[in-house]
């Protein structure tokens, strides 16, 4: 939002009335990154994730109307970065995700969210008052001095229930409306 300046987001969804669990999970899950960066599985997902992510938006270029291209032109301009295709995007997210490491992923994000220039601000629907500011600084205090423990290695994937539909049956009837055409 403003030039030179980076702005990292994190968001909980939660239930109103759960606004101090929802912070808590989200400052503890960002503490974990930052001290003992992430799991092979999480790296792996993300990367994977990021890289689908190219191959669609690449995909999907001919879909675009030309307001979506000017609004992508001029954002490029606004920021003073090249202005490249959603190809050249997918192929250079590819080459710097095979080179890519997690440390390096930890070590960009400790950059990126110093615990002295946090903000919190909560939005949604509140019944009655929202939470007033101290409660919420309360809250997070409350939360930074909670010990960390070491990210846990998530548990293994279970293997879908439903393998075996039955024996193949063939189509008994077909009609056709016209109607519905």
């Amino acid at each position: 939002f403003v030039p030179g300046q980076d702005l990292v987001l994190l968001r909980a969804d939660s239930p109103p009335a759960q606004w101090p669990k929802a912070l808590a999970a989200l400052d503890t899950q960002a503490r974990q990154a930052c001290e003992y960066g992430f799991t092979a599985a999480e790296f792996q997902r993300a990367t994977a994730e990021q890289n689908l992510q190219a191959a669609i938006e690449s995909r999907q270029t001919g879909n675009k109307s030309s307001a979506e291209l000017a609004r992508s032109l001029a954002f490029a301009v606004a920021r003073g970065v090249v202005f490249t295709s959603a190809e050249d995007d997918r192929r250079l997210t590819e080459a710097q995700l095979a080179t890519l490491t997690a440390g390096e992923c930890r070590d960009a994000l400790r950059e990126l969210l110093p615990a002295e220039k946090l903000s919190v601000a909560l939005s949604g629907s509140f019944v009655g008052d929202p939470p007033a500011p101290a409660l919420v600084r309360e809250g997070l205090q409350a939360s930074r001095a909670t010990a960390l423990a070491p990210n846990a290695s998530p548990a293994a994937a279970r293997t879908f229930p439903y393998r075996d539909f039955g024996p193949a049956r063939r189509v008994e009837k077909k009609e056709r409306n016209a109607q519905l055409d």
